[in-house]
């Protein structure tokens, strides 16, 4: 059964012609959390919009992928993320990311949902390919 709600849903990036997931290289450390001995390779998913699958049903091939958007599960999880803080930290988070800079990003302060500070750092982990 497929479905999506707040308690099962992904997230990925989409651009006028290719889908993004930058979550699919960690597959591997979630599926080792819930108790899988399955070494998945890390690899990133970028596809074009064109080679979807039109249907779940027709998930065939490693490789092979199908989105389905849902637009008001969409808009209710971030209308109640972006009133958390550690959700408007991380928004600061990638936009300092995301800005081209010499200095190494070491780590960032967040302030969870206990109301405490913590530091996250970047992870290093490399890509293995791409879907």
């Amino acid at each position: 059964m497929l479905y999506s709600s707040v308690d099962a849903f992904h997230c990925w990036i989409e651009t006028d012609k290719n889908f993004i997931d930058f979550t699919s290289p960690e597959y591997r450390e979630a599926l080792m959390q819930a108790g899988s001995d399955n070494m998945i390779q890390r690899k990133m998913l970028q596809k074009s919009k064109s080679s979807m699958s039109q249907s779940p049903y027709e998930l065939h091939n490693i490789g092979d992928f199908y989105f389905e958007k849902n637009a008001d599960l969409t808009n209710q999880l971030l209308s109640s993320m972006l009133k958390i803080p550690v959700t408007q930290d991380l928004a600061e988070i990638c936009l300092e990311w995301h800005k081209r800079s010499k200095k190494k990003l070491e780590g960032f302060n967040i302030l969870n949902d206990l109301g405490e500070v913590i530091t996250i750092a970047p992870v290093d982990r490399s890509l293995t390919g791409s879907w």
